[in-house]
Parts: structure tokens; C-alpha cells; sequence
């Protein structure tokens, strides 16, 4: 008994010096985060400063270029002043030709949105329709023997009588089943419905 309690005292101890290093260890992680937070807040403020600078000299050089366009047209204006008004005859005619391209392609695309309504009529799906020298499919043989039979079939007598393995009987009793063609008396014990 004196040794368990001994045990049990070096194991509380060692257990409080763990946590002490893990409380350590978790004071130092969160400086550490806070150090990180920090630099990268500082990366992003002096992004902030580089972009706001580029963008007060592109406004800058803008301005300047706007400047210089109004004094070259203001120069050149006298010069045109009789030309014009035929210059702007022109643009009215190019203006009104393509408006008129427009209206037959709205034309064009009237025909397309009729034909959508008569693709979305779908017929019903036709029934398969049987060969005479084709092989009956395996669902086919097994609900004919469980309708065959008056007080219901087991696997083993399904087994026998198609000579197909278990995991298939099993696949095509079950998709019987679900189609509602053939119901379960017991476990393993089939019948139609």
C-alpha cells in the first residue's frame, strides 16, 4: 500500500511538471502568434501606402495628359470649325446601319426559342418489345418458377432450378421484390404477390 501511494505521489508530480511546461509552451505560442499578427498587419499597411502613392501619380500623370489634350484641341478647333458638320453627317448614317443588321438577327432568334417548347414534349418511353428467338433475361426466369410455385421457393431450390450462383439470386429476388412482382413469406422463402 505505502509503495501505491508512493507511485501515485511521483505520478502527480511529474503530471503538475507537464503541466506547468505545457502552460509554457502555450504562453510562448501565443506571443509568438501575436508577433506574426503584428508583421503581417505592417506588410499590408505599407501595401495599402505603395498602392495609395502609384495611384496619386497615375491620377497625376492622367490630369496632366488631360491637360495637354484640351490646349492641343482647343488649338486645333479654329482650323476645323467648317468641317464639321460633315463629319457629323457621317456617323449618323454608320449608326443607322446597324440598327437595321440588328432587327433580322431578333428575327432569327424568334424561330430558335418556338423550337425549344416542341423538344421539351418528350413521348413516353416504349415498352421493349420481345424477340421470339431471344434468351429470357434472368428475372424472367426466376419470377417464372416463384409464380410457378404454390406454397413459395428458397434460395437453395432457385439455385438448383436456374443453376445460377447465390449472389445473383439474391440481386434478382431483390429487384423482384422492389418492382412488387413477388413478396417474402419468411426468411429466404419467396412467393408472387
Amino acid at each position: 500500500m505505502k509503495q501505491l501511494k508512493e507511485d501515485i505521489q511521483a505520478l502527480s508530480k511529474i503530471l503538475r511538471q507537464l503541466t506547468k511546461k505545457t502552460e509554457s509552451m502555450g504562453k510562448k505560442l501565443a506571443k509568438l502568434e501575436i508577433a506574426e499578427a503584428k508583421k503581417l498587419k505592417a506588410k499590408a499597411a505599407a501595401k495599402k501606402t505603395v498602392k495609395k502613392v502609384a495611384k496619386k501619380k497615375t491620377v497625376k500623370k492622367a490630369a496632366s495628359k488631360k491637360v495637354a489634350k484640351k490646349k492641343i484641341t482647343k488649338k486645333a478647333a479654329p482650323k476645323k470649325a467648317a468641317k464639321k458638320p460633315a463629319k457629323k453627317a457621317a456617323p449618323k448614317k454608320v449608326a443607322k446601319k446597324p440598327a437595321k443588321k440588328a432587327a433580322p438577327k431578333k428575327a432569327a432568334r424568334k424561330p430558335a426559342k418556338k423550337a425549344a417548347p416542341k423538344k421539351a414534349a418528350r413521348k413516353p418511353a416504349k415498352k421493349a418489345v420481345k424477340k421470339k428467338g431471344a434468351k429470357p433475361t434472368a428475372i424472367e426466369i426466376v419470377s417464372k418458377i416463384i409464380n410457378s410455385s404454390k406454397k413459395g421457393v428458397n434460395m437453395d431450390q432457385l439455385k438448383a432450378k436456374t443453376g445460377f450462383d447465390s449472389k445473383k439470386i439474391y440481386n434478382v429476388v431483390n429487384r423482384l421484390k422492389v418492382q412488387g412482382k413477388i413478396k417474402s413469406i419468411g426468411q429466404g422463402i419467396y412467393t408472387k404477390k
